[in-house]
């Protein structure tokens, strides 16, 4: 429970524990704890790579890509803005028909032969822009979560770079360190 000045006492959800020890995509974690993932796309469109994305996925500046944008959802609550822009370099196919509110991308991958390997993430609280608050329905600035990753194919060539904004209140993060 939160109280706001002049507004009373407010029932707040209960946060998500997150273990980062493991790479799972969003769905697959979420399964884990039971919670039914949705999504509503945003955007969908091939356009090329700003040259900060190009290398992260180590491919020429201006080269295209996928871009998908989607609104993510946990047991149908808004839980972050998804930015994902996925190399043209694999042997798939990107066909937005495919697509539907409970199509997990690493399950897309994996169904067209592209294993996962490994990923590289970063983690920061920051502040939102007006249109991610607008995007993510906050009435008021409040931080956010910013995890960007690169996710890497069983053979170490990067197939995704994705800029994921979650709403901070519903989210803690668990890190396991050992000695």
């Amino acid at each position: 429970m939160k109280r706001i000045k002049g507004a009373g006492t407010k029932v707040l959800a209960k946060k998500k524990h997150s273990d980062l020890y493991k790479l799972l995509g969003f769905s697959e974690d979420a399964k884990q704890n039971g919670e039914e993932v949705t999504s509503v796309i945003l955007k969908f469109s091939i356009e090329p790579a700003p040259v900060a994305v190009a290398e992260f996925l180590k491919i020429e500046p201006n080269e295209d890509v996928y871009y998908l944008k989607r609104l993510r959802l946990l047991d149908g609550r808004i839980a972050g803005i998804f930015e994902t822009y996925i190399s043209q370099r694999f042997d798939f196919k990107i066909n937005i028909d495919e697509f539907d509110s409970k199509t997990s991308l690493y399950d897309f991958y994996e169904k067209h032969n592209v294993i996962i390997g490994t990923g590289t993430e970063t983690i920061e609280a920051i502040m939102p822009n007006s249109q991610i608050r607008k995007e993510l329905f906050m009435e008021k600035e409040e931080p956010i979560f910013l995890r960007q990753r690169i996710t890497y194919s069983n053979l170490n060539v990067p197939i995704e770079f994705s800029k994921n904004y979650y709403k901070a209140s519903r989210f803690t993060y668990v890190i396991s360190l050992s000695r």
